[in-house]
């Protein structure tokens, strides 16, 4: 413990943002020669039509290539440094136009937040956060990739920034913005908006907080933005072959169906090539096989005869989605490196299932000890009371991924508010008797 009280009075009164930026561009540098990265071009939807609306831009593609047929937050977000790499330019080329893109944005967010905490707190909250961000830098890893995580990063940055404004009154479009940014990006955040709608309408009306309204009406303007983008997405051309966002959900719900039904315990990756043998998987092909025959048989749409299948499972089988919740929330919590498997992972030229097993477990007990510590503030002050906010985005993320479907990379966006409750949380444990708290 004297170790601790000896770091916290390093940090009480030194501003380390240059530093923090320093950090932050030698990770992306860093990460470019590492052996593990996110898959380079995601899903590919995002790279594709947000590809296919630069050449446009560019007058390369007609009005009618253009398609938004999922999330359309990472789309708009890439379609920028897409632009920018030029007329015909490579698929590398794109990725790295993408790669600085988000390295500058993810530096400026990370700065501002930085510069926040420490003028409305502490420089001690404000040196722990970055702390928390750089000992497992997963928003450098996601950034690799052409993914929703970068952006919806960036966006629970904005939430954290506009909050900590609301201290001194501020703040209030900040938290809008990274509303409409997050649920824009990450479609499957979702229900933060009548969360923080609900609570903000409890507390404005019943306990008679008037800031609460403030969070209220955050969430009726985001909302209407939301509901205003969609729209325009859904008129535009859209031709693209592939799932429309119903048809989509649908077929996630299913997957999700089938994910921990039996084998809560098995984590692999849910595909082919890394679950063939599971029987959970195969349960789900022979279910999706059954289903697409009698979508051939019938007039009924895609969507409809898959809704119709999981109302009815959901009926027969309760206890399971209740089982599947919890075992999807504890395993999206739970760091794996699933880009490479076990055999092949390397590090420094150690190679095997024992280092990637012990890097693992010790990534967990860095993971589990900050999410401890954030619980910790939360219970321990009754904090949940004032940052009931960020922690609705938290709750919002975690219900909807453990009643649908799960993969690690979806509770990422949650990330940041847990790094930054775990800060007080960190200074409330180690804390003197006679010490305030910032918080």
């Amino acid at each position: 413990m004297k170790f601790l009280h000896a770091f916290l009075k390093h940090l009480s009164n030194r501003d380390n943002g240059i530093p923090l930026v320093i950090i932050n561009l030698l990770l992306f540098a860093a990460i470019l020669f590492f052996p593990v990265k996110a898959k380079v071009l995601g899903d590919q939807d995002f790279h594709i039509e947000a590809k296919s609306i630069a050449a446009y831009l560019h007058g390369l593609n007609s009005y009618n290539e253009i398609s938004i047929t999922k999330a359309p937050g990472p789309v708009l977000f890439y379609t920028l440094p897409y632009f920018l790499a030029g007329k015909n330019p490579s698929d590398v080329r794109l990725v790295n136009f993408a790669r600085v893109w988000i390295c500058v944005l993810s530096t400026i967010f990370l700065f501002w937040a930085y510069k926040s905490l420490l003028r409305i707190f502490s420089a001690q909250i404000s040196n722990i956060f970055a702390l928390f961000v750089f000992i497992i830098p997963l928003h450098v890893y996601y950034s690799m990739g052409i993914l929703a995580e970068g952006p919806a990063f960036l966006s629970v940055l904005l939430i954290i920034i506009g909050f900590i404004k609301f201290q001194k009154k501020e703040g209030f479009w900040t938290f809008v913005l990274g509303l409409i940014f997050l649920v824009l990006s990450r479609p499957n955040s979702i229900l933060c908006l009548p969360i923080i709608f609900s609570l903000g309408l409890y507390y404005w009306y019943f306990k008679k907080r008037p800031m609460s309204g403030k969070y209220l009406l955050a969430s009726v303007y985001a909302g209407l933005v939301i509901v205003l983008i969609t729209t325009f997405v859904k008129m535009l051309p859209n031709e693209r072959q592939t799932l429309n966002q119903e048809t989509y959900l649908a077929y996630v719900i299913h997957i999700g169906r089938f994910q921990f039904r039996t084998e809560e315990f098995d984590w692999r990756f849910w595909d082919g090539n890394n679950r063939s043998d599971s029987r959970d998987y195969q349960n789900y092909i022979s279910s999706v096989h059954a289903l697409e025959s009698q979508i051939e048989n019938s007039n009924d749409s895609k969507s409809g005869v898959y809704y119709d299948w999981i109302i009815r499972d959901l009926k027969e089988h309760p206890f399971m989605a209740v089982k599947q919740f919890f075992v999807r929330i504890i395993f999206g919590n739970t760091l794996r490196i699933n880009s490479i498997s076990t055999d092949s992972f390397s590090i420094f030229g150690i190679k095997g299932k024992t280092v990637y097993y012990a890097i693992t477990i010790a990534l967990n007990i860095i993971n589990y000890l900050i999410l401890l510590l954030a619980l910790f503030f939360i219970i321990q002050k009754s904090s949940w009371k004032k940052y009931w906010p960020l922690i609705s985005i938290i709750l919002a993320i975690w219900i909807f991924n453990g009643i649908v479907y799960i993969e690690q990379r979806y509770l990422f966006p949650t990330r940041p508010i847990i790094y930054f409750l775990a800060s007080f949380g960190f200074l409330l444990l180690t804390k003197k008797d006679n010490e305030p708290i910032a918080a």
